[in-house]
């Protein structure tokens, strides 16, 4: 009996230790966007885009281990759909950050425009806030302040 107790904790912290994880990778990758997009020259920057998509793929294997470990709790620790909604959305935020850079590799961009640069710098400063907010999940006990992020 003990044990099973321990692996519902344990699970339990894992799953917002992943959720925590997709997050952080979410705001690595958009500061590499950042400096990727503020770099001088173009040689450069081959590198980084190939960072990103790598980024990108751990958190493809983020989000694959959140849903089998959701499918192996028995009692989630907040609504199942929620928790699959959320994961699916951060993939949906890395996707959608690897997209853009891939594009930018692809056509050879070398003159970043200024409002790019702040696109960007605003994509680093939603990605550092939705971190606050999945690191808020864990810790606060209601939604207030989760929603207002």
């Amino acid at each position: 009996m003990g044990k099973s107790f321990r692996n519902y904790f344990s699970d339990r912290l894992l799953l917002f230790e992943l959720l925590a994880l997709a997050a952080k990778n979410i705001t690595a990758m958009a500061a590499q966007l950042v400096y990727v997009v503020n770099l001088e020259f173009d040689t450069e920057r081959e590198p980084i885009f190939k960072q990103i998509d790598k980024m990108e793929n751990t958190g493809d294997d983020i989000t694959h281990k959140i849903y089998l470990l959701l499918n192996k709790l028995t009692f989630a620790p907040l609504n199942r759909n929620d928790i699959q909604a959320l994961t699916s959305r951060l993939d949906d935020v890395a996707d959608a950050i690897q997209e853009a850079s891939g594009r930018m590799y692809l056509y050879h961009i070398e003159d970043f425009l200024p409002p790019v640069k702040e696109i960007s710098s605003i994509i680093l400063s939603a990605g550092m806030e939705i971190e606050k907010a999945v690191d808020l999940i864990k810790s606060s006990k209601k939604a207030g302040p989760v929603l207002e992020i």
